[in-house]
């Protein structure tokens, strides 16, 4: 039911038009058409609805004495015009007896305090003429049974058809021959002259010989609007579109009066009923109450905040100060590892990194090797696992190397950071994993799967699925090659590269990630590489520093596991600056309404050209609040080409969450060119971690 509250004395009633009165019909059954408008406060139509609405006829302009009364509990509204029926649903109307009175209408809306009165239409006071005129003769009376004899007064309509104060006047009226039976009839003049007082029971002793029994019994019978208890109604009779807003308050309800089978409603056990806006519903709260059946993820991330650095006399591996985690898990998990670090280094030099668990290397690392000094590079690896119940360690180390290589990481720009992602086996998780140990090189060209980067699998269930790509290469000077990932053939639409250009042997290290939402069945993942100039290689079979690695995690939506990943198209410049702003195209929001905590890994890619020495800084935002961030700063060529990435991961309860990738800071002005191979990539992987 559409429901339009009332302004204070906004509703007016413009003039009674056409009303029309059925006389051809018994008194009992008579009826008054009634069309009327609905006017606001500032005169135009009230909004289309249904209201209240009450109509009263007064014998006196103070609106003492009612004569008749109707209310209506709904009454639609279109356009601010209505048409009802006084006396269609039920409420006797008496068409002669309240015309005979009936000389001001009053008309209440609603709640609204009663309309001014105003004079009864034209059609009902001819109505009362025409009462009149039949009062002339009997002859002409319309009705035969309120011609009977004036002692007997069988019939209170008799009693309501003289109430014309004309017709009561008239000497006439008792010597008429209808009227005038007998004797008795004529000694009763003055009775006659009170007919019109006669017409309710409580004017019955004024009637004086006429005891008008009939009268009595008729007022008995009489009924109205809104008088109707309790077991007169069916379940389900009375309807929300039926009950004006506000008719019906605290007071007016008996205690149990409102029952479930009186709202309709048919909740279950543990169900709390809720008022919706779309009406009331059946809520189950045992998710608030009840914690998850199954194990939930755990989370473990650490950031370093001193200055360290590596001196290539030390040949032996060793931790990384700060990214070390030692964790103990009560169950079967499948680990997800992400380590990032930045570094920088004298002319030519250069440093080795390693993941390890529970202190044994995984045989495959990767480097970077800066030819300038002053240059800043930045790495990231990721590795995945599973493990059993127990205490477990993972770290980053570095080792190998020339020179001095420094992490100044008590400065804002410098990160170093090591996050553990923990999922139980019995959530569903799904992994693959893969590092390549052959040499692999490619001319610029089409593209092409990297060798050994292509990994094929099955879903169990509908899944989001993480996947990841670490490469390094190395090639001449101005030597550049395109790294891009597809999965089911479906390639991203910006991809990522490098281009060194200070010396011949310059090292780089790319990374990239993407999000997919699949359904359960086969699929695959690979990474690719082409486009370019000149040849760049990977020489992963010639040592331990040259990573080339694929993996791909799948978490089941059922699980509760959600994804966001956005990609940014367009070209995107930056000059240098105080103050970060969200990189164009890289923000997502998540609603989360489970009675859970969360956590999310939160992932950017990015690619950059500046002039010579031109940087910029990268960070990951949620909510609002940024976290450390990290940079490159190419030296070399005004055209050097760089990657970033970057992860986060946060733990939040239920409500609207929000992660950007913001760039600041800096020197110099940068652009990405998302629409060629600068990617510029956002993904958000959000799973359950605890109940409330």
């Amino acid at each position: 039911m559409s429901r339009v509250p009332l302004p204070l004395r906004a509703a007016v009633i413009g003039a009674l038009a056409a009303v029309a009165l059925s006389a051809a019909a018994p008194a009992a059954g008579d009826t008054l058409s009634i069309q009327g408008a609905l006017r606001s406060a500032g005169g135009g139509p009230v909004a289309d609805g249904s209201y209240g609405v009450g109509f009263t006829f007064y014998a006196d302009p103070a609106g003492k004495t009612k004569v008749f009364e109707e209310l209506f509990i709904g009454v639609e509204v279109k356009g601010g015009t209505f048409a009802l029926e006084l006396g269609a649903a039920g409420t006797p109307f008496d068409g002669k007896a309240i015309a005979a009175k009936a000389s001001w209408l009053g008309v209440k809306v609603g709640s609204e305090p009663q309309l001014p009165l105003v004079a009864v239409s034209a059609v009902l006071r001819a109505y009362r003429a025409d009462v009149a005129e039949s009062a002339l003769a009997a002859d002409t009376a319309k009705l035969a049974d309120f011609a009977t004899t004036a002692n007997t007064a069988k019939q209170a309509d008799q009693a309501t058809s003289a109430t014309s104060a004309d017709s009561a006047k008239k000497a006439d009226f008792a010597t008429s021959a209808a009227h005038a039976a007998s004797a008795d009839n004529a000694k009763k003049a003055d009775a006659a002259k009170q007919a019109d007082q006669a017409t309710t029971a409580s004017f019955a002793e004024e009637a004086g010989t006429a005891k008008a029994a009939d009268v009595a019994k008729s007022a008995q019978g009489l009924k109205c609007t809104g008088c109707v208890d309790n077991a007169a109604l069916a379940n389900g009779a009375v309807t929300t579109d039926k009950i004006q807003d506000g008719t019906i308050k605290a007071e007016d309800l008996a205690d149990g009066a409102i029952t479930l089978a009186k709202l309709g409603a048919a909740c279950k056990e543990g169900e709390f009923l809720r008022k919706t806006a779309a009406g009331w519903a059946c809520i189950d709260l045992t998710p608030l109450m009840t914690p998850p059946k199954k194990a939930t993820a755990k989370v473990w991330t650490r950031d370093g905040a001193t200055d360290i650095c590596h001196e290539a006399a030390q040949q032996a591996w060793a931790d990384v100060p700060d990214l070390k985690v030692d964790f103990s898990l009560d169950g079967d998990y499948v680990v997800l590892t992400e380590f990032d670090l930045n570094v920088v280094a004298g002319g030519a030099g250069w440093v080795a990194f390693q993941t390890t668990l529970d202190g044994k290397g995984e045989g495959a690392g990767t480097h970077v090797e800066p030819s300038h000094g002053g240059e800043d590079d930045h790495v990231h690896l990721f590795r995945i696992d599973k493990l059993g119940a127990g205490a477990h360690s993972v770290a980053l180390q570095w080792g190998l190397g020339a020179g001095q290589v420094c992490n100044p990481a008590a400065q804002y720009v410098w990160m170093r950071r090591v996050s553990v992602v923990a999922f139980p086996a019995d959530s569903g998780v799904q992994y693959g994993y893969k590092v390549a140990t052959t040499t692999a090189c490619r001319d610029a060209g089409a593209w092409a799967t990297v060798p050994d980067l292509k990994l094929d699998y099955a879903l169990a269930a509908d899944s989001v699925v993480l996947s990841e790509a670490d490469l390094n290469w190395v090639g001449p000077s101005n030597a550049w090659m395109a790294l891009r990932m597809a999965t089911d053939g479906k390639i991203d639409p910006e991809w990522t590269h490098t281009q060194p250009e200070g010396g011949s042997d310059e090292d780089d290290h790319v990374h990239l990630h993407r999000l997919d939402d699949l359904a359960a069945g086969n699929h695959s993942v690979e990474a690719q590489w082409g486009d370019g100039s000149g040849k760049m290689c990977n020489p992963a079979g010639s040592g331990p520093h040259w990573s080339r690695r694929i993996g791909w995690l799948a978490l089941p939506k059922a699980w509760g596991a959600q994804m966001r990943y956005v990609s940014g198209k367009g070209t995107a410049q930056r000059s240098a600056g105080a103050g970060y702003v969200a990189l164009p195209g890289l923000a997502v929001d998540a609603f989360v309404n489970e009675p859970r905590f969360f956590a999310a890994l939160a992932q950017v890619d990015f690619t950059y050209v500046g002039g010579d020495g031109a940087w910029v800084a990268l960070r990951g935002t949620f909510d609002g609040k940024g976290d450390k961030a990290t940079h490159s700063q190419p030296i070399g060529g005004p055209d050097e080409e760089d990657h970033l990435h970057t992860h986060r991961v946060d733990v939040f309860g239920p409500g609207f969450h929000t992660w950007t990738g913001d760039w600041g800071e800096g020197g110099g002005s940068v652009t990405n060119y998302g629409a060629n191979h600068h990617t510029r990539r956002l993904g958000v992987l959000i799973f359950p971690i605890s109940a409330l």
